[in-house]
């Protein structure tokens, strides 16, 4: 008898004929599903493609070319994948996958994930089904309105989990916009079969080892300063007794492996400083105002542990309409179920009763939305789904300083020629390095400081500004009481001729000598800024 992997490949091939058929246009093409990226992140990213897997395919990338870099594929039946490491934060790359015959897809593209001090945008919806028309009409409006850098899902993407032939009608919309944009679902109910969701699993491969999850269905990463949390509420207890057991006197508790990760995931992004944001997505959410739910008791119960942490928003689906509120402990709230399904009619009035909350939008409506993060800002703008008009915006958090040094050029600048920066969203003035000089002739003939002075140039091989008169003195230690000058990292005060003079200590010599010009040296280091010294006052 032919084995199980056989056999299921077998049954993969015959479910995927049609597909085959359609993408083929020439026998030579055997991809019938993507190509699609997933789990980026800001050293490598996933490309994954499904269809006829002869042996020998490969991707091949580059910032400006497919021929740059190549990564060899992994087939496993009809699935395979390649890792493409190697690569810079922040930086958009083409790739294409190539068979070992030549056949070649069509390109993507991929744009590693920024370092933490970069703003971004993502995009959220869910609930596609059987809808073709209508799941087709969300995508296309969801890329003319935004431009997204990935995509959480909040479930069900199709009727049934099990049915390949609903899975290829799902890329065939999707195909596009998963070419380019990573996508992080959470498993919805319609996934499942039998309590396994085994195709969902296989088509993705979100970073679930890599954040300590055991099961691939619920997972966390990071973009960013934020930090994304994908619950599987598909696994819950109902069971009262088992609940209280471990301390929890309600019916309805996530599993106890899930609990265990769920909770040490929030603590570690409780405690790294450089996560400002949490974001927890799941299908089922803690509220419903479809006429007949009340949301679930599972997610409604995690709320308090999400309060006391950095969860700013919790995202889900399963109700086909847009809904957006407060839970009874303050945390916002979004359900995002209008990705292609047939809507619901919703009664807010009742469940707002039921469970005490707030709800500030229902909607029954096809929408996404789309988030965009500025420091300590989050921004949330839900669209309608076929005309892309705005139904929903709403902000969390605050402004910060800046996004861009151009934020910044209002402010008052610092005392020493330089430019603003916007580390971190905090408007930082940051000095130009001072001259290079060998003599002090090779210094500016303008004024380098706030008192009256002139210039020298010290050991140190750039022009320093001295105050002519900052105190009298007879030794060094006379000048002790005087208040340091704010002119570089590091300095003290000597007694020269009778009077207290500052002195920067040792900065890095130039890279080179000065021009006759007395400009900086190419290769002088533009972080050692020197600002023009203060005068300080004398001593009493």
């Amino acid at each position: 008898m032919m084995g199980a992997d056989s056999m299921m490949a077998r049954v993969l091939r015959w479910m995927m004929s049609a597909a085959l058929a359609s993408a083929v246009g020439c026998a030579k093409v055997t991809i019938a599903r993507g190509p699609y990226v997933q789990d980026v992140r800001e050293n490598s990213a996933l490309v994954v493609w499904e269809g006829e897997a002869p042996p020998g395919a490969s991707v091949g990338f580059g910032v400006q070319s497919t021929d740059e870099r190549s990564a060899p594929a992994t087939c496993e039946a009809i699935h395979c994948s390649a890792l493409l490491s190697g690569l810079e934060p922040d930086t958009a790359y083409v790739y294409q996958v190539v068979q070992a015959d030549g056949t070649a897809a069509p390109e993507g593209t991929i744009h590693t994930a920024p370092a933490r001090s970069r703003p971004f945008t993502f995009g959220v919806f869910g609930d596609n089904r059987t809808d073709a028309r209508s799941h087709r009409a969300v995508v296309e409006t969801m890329r003319s309105v935004g431009a997204p850098e990935f995509l959480v899902h909040t479930g069900d993407m199709v009727e049934s989990g099990s049915d390949e032939g609903q899975w290829n009608q799902f890329f065939a919309i999707e195909a596009e916009l998963l070419r380019d944009v990573p996508i992080y679902p959470a498993v919805g109910n319609h996934e499942k079969t039998g309590g396994k969701a085994a195709i969902l699993e296989r088509l993705f491969h979100p970073p679930a080892a890599e954040s300590g999850s055991t099961a691939d269905t619920y997972y966390s990463f990071e973009w960013g300063n934020s930090h994304f949390i994908a619950i599987d509420g598909q696994i819950h207890i109902d069971d009262e007794d088992a609940c209280a057991a471990r301390g929890k006197p309600y019916a309805g508790c996530l599993d106890a492996a899930q609990q265990r990760w769920l909770e040490a995931d929030l603590a570690k992004a409780a405690a790294d400083p450089g996560i400002e944001h949490v974001f927890v997505f799941m299908h089922v959410g803690p509220y419903s105002s479809k006429v007949g739910r009340t949301g679930s008791e599972t997610i409604r119960r995690l709320l308090g542990l999400f309060a006391e942490s950095k969860v700013k928003l919790v995202i889900s689906g399963h109700d086909h309409y847009y809904e957006r509120g407060v839970s009874g402990n303050g945390l916002d709230y979004v359900i995002s179920g209008g990705g292609g399904a047939p809507l619901y009619r919703t009664d807010p009035d009742r469940t707002s009763a039921l469970w005490p909350h707030e709800i500030d939008v229902s909607v029954a409506t096809h929408n996404f939305q789309i988030i965009e993060v500025r420091g300590s800002l989050i921004e949330v703008t839900s669209y309608r789904g076929d005309t892309g008009a705005v139904l929903d915006h709403f902000l969390i958090g605050e402004d910060p300083d800046c996004v861009a040094p151009v934020d910044c050029l209002g402010e008052e600048p610092g005392i020493c020629e330089g430019s603003w920066t916007c580390p971190d969203f905090t408007c930082v003035w940051e000095c130009a390095p001072p001259p290079a000089c060998e003599v002090a002739a090779d210094c500016p003939l303008s004024s380098g400081g706030s008192c009256p002075g002139h210039w020298e140039c010290p050991f140190t091989g750039r022009c320093q500004w001295a105050c002519d008169v900052v105190g009298e003195c007879t030794v060094d230690a006379d000048c002790d009481a005087l208040e340091p000058l704010n002119a570089c990292e590091g300095g003290h005060y000597v007694c020269e001729t009778a009077l207290c003079e500052w002195r920067c200590d040792a900065l890095p010599p130039p890279a080179g000598p000065a021009d006759d010009a007395g400009e900086p040296d190419a290769g002088a280091d533009a972080s050692m800024a020197l600002p023009a010294p203060r005068r300080p006052a004398r001593p009493c």
